[in-house]
């Protein structure tokens, strides 16, 4: 088990570096499209990339990352419960498991929700 969770982080850490190292090929399209036609919607609604952009992508990221492990959880949990043998310990370890991965879950994405909606207002 320590070793599975050891290669799961090591597979979640090695996604984040990509993610978060990947360079911005959307925001260079964007640049190019503007420079040829600066009075498009797209162009004329872009946001400068200020502070705001800045907490917005870093908390998304988190709570993307969060609910990624709280899949990951939820079907190490479905495994372990039906692994279990019939296991009372095994069982019931397999029910929590499963239980605090979906309740996690959840709180990822109302926190997702109630953090854009909030920067969306203010």
């Amino acid at each position: 088990m320590k070793q599975l969770l050891l290669n799961l982080s090591l597979i979640i850490t090695l996604g984040l570096g990509v993610v978060l190292f990947t360079p911005d090929v959307s925001a260079n399209v964007l640049s190019e499209a503007c420079q040829s036609n600066p009075q498009s919607a797209l162009c004329t609604n872009s946001q400068s990339g200020g502070f705001e952009d800045i907490v917005r992508t870093i908390i998304n990221v988190l709570l993307t990352i969060v609910g990624i492990v709280a899949v990951i959880m939820i079907i190490v949990s479905g495994f372990r419960f039906a692994t279990s043998g019939g296991s009372a310990e095994g069982v019931k370890a397999g029910k929590n498991g499963l239980l605090y991965s979906i309740i996690g879950l959840v709180v990822a994405i109302l926190a997702f929700a109630i953090v854009n909606i909030v920067l969306d207002t203010f």
